[in-house]
């Protein structure tokens, strides 16, 4: 029992680092629309897309140790029933295992506000470039595309 309880809190860490490196992933992807830093903003995205994959392998793993962790809880005739089962996990492992899920529940905190703010920010941009393509969309109609400037030489030199 202390070996699976040992691995679902290593899983449950993991995830927890896995979700404070996205949460800052996002805190620098939100620089870079600020400065409007394309090159930047897409290899944040990437790295963003690589966490969210990780992630979902993470979640898989949690799965299985859930799992795992319940088949062993399940009285059956020759193991002693959930109750001792659960007075087998020390006592360091029961706090181990608090403290993962605190801290668990606190990376995903962050990454929910950094979030909100990130949807925020795209939001705006989205609205700032719409104007912009407006504003240059009613220009082209009122104003026909430059030719050459007046004075050059043409080609054939006339």
């Amino acid at each position: 029992m202390n070996r699976e309880m040992t691995t679902y809190c290593q899983v449950l860490e993991r995830r927890a680092q896995m979700l404070r490196g996205l949460a800052a992933s996002l805190q620098n992807s939100q620089e870079a629309i600020a400065r409007l830093d394309l090159p930047r903003l897409d290899q944040h995205t990437q790295e963003q897309e690589n966490l969210c994959a990780g992630l979902r392998n993470l979640d898989r793993e949690i799965q299985c140790c859930r799992q795992a962790l319940a088949a062993r809880l399940r009285p059956q005739a020759d193991r002693p029933d959930a109750g001792e089962l659960a007075q087998s996990i020390d006592a360091a492992l029961a706090g181990r295992l608090r403290a993962a899920l605190e801290e668990l529940r606190q990376a995903q905190a962050e990454l929910r506000q950094r979030s909100r703010v990130q949807a925020e920010l795209l939001r705006r941009s989205r609205r700032s470039v719409s104007a912009m393509m407006n504003c240059l969309s009613d220009s082209l109609a009122t104003y026909p595309p430059a030719g050459p400037p007046r004075g050059a030489r043409r080609a054939g030199g006339v």
